[in-house]
């Protein structure tokens, strides 16, 4: 798989960035507040515009390296597209995470530290639940070759999308001694 067809999945990072960038400034501004709501709303549109765009792309690397025959195919997109949808809850979580620490990043106390923290290993724990929960689900629809197959790309391509998300979201600041 062509890791550069993956990179054109970072919009949704970048949305997410822009959200977090909006956020903080509305935060930090008192000029902003006002249009704290509108900015929000905007964030909001441009997340779902984001997702759209991925899931788009997403699905366009899973077909062009999975290699399906029509038969496997009709069989496979279904299933593919309702596992996407048990995933989209924990992809909720993430991005409010994002927001919640891109709004806290100044201020954020030992506590809100610790609850983000547990948050993202929840969400990291539910993204596995529902790989584990739809792997049967994947066997019956395909060969097992191909199964293994899928879980690589998808794998590749979220590890390609946190790797992004990664250069994006700055590490908390820690004073020495804290």
């Amino acid at each position: 798989m062509k890791i550069m067809r993956v990179l054109s999945m970072v919009c949704l990072v970048c949305v997410v960035a822009a959200g977090v960038g909006v956020a903080k400034e509305a935060a930090s501004s008192p000029a902003l507040e006002k249009s704290s709501v509108s900015s929000a709303v905007n964030r909001q549109d441009a997340i779902a515009l984001g997702r759209t765009y991925i899931q788009a792309e997403r699905q366009t690397v899973v077909a062009v390296n999975l290699q399906l025959t029509p038969e496997e195919s009709t069989a496979f997109w279904p299933v593919y597209n309702a596992y996407q949808a048990a995933l989209e809850p924990m992809r909720d979580r993430m991005v409010k995470l994002i927001v919640s620490y891109s709004e806290k990043f100044d201020t954020l106390s030992d506590d809100d530290a610790k609850a983000m923290l547990e948050e993202l290993l929840g969400i990291q724990e539910g993204e596995s639940m529902v790989k584990r929960e739809w792997l049967p689900k994947f066997e019956a629809v395909l060969p097992m070759k191909k199964v293994a197959r899928f879980y690589q790309i998808d794998n590749k391509i979220n590890t390609e999308i946190r790797y992004q998300m990664s250069l994006e979201i700055p590490l908390l600041e820690v004073a020495a001694g804290e």
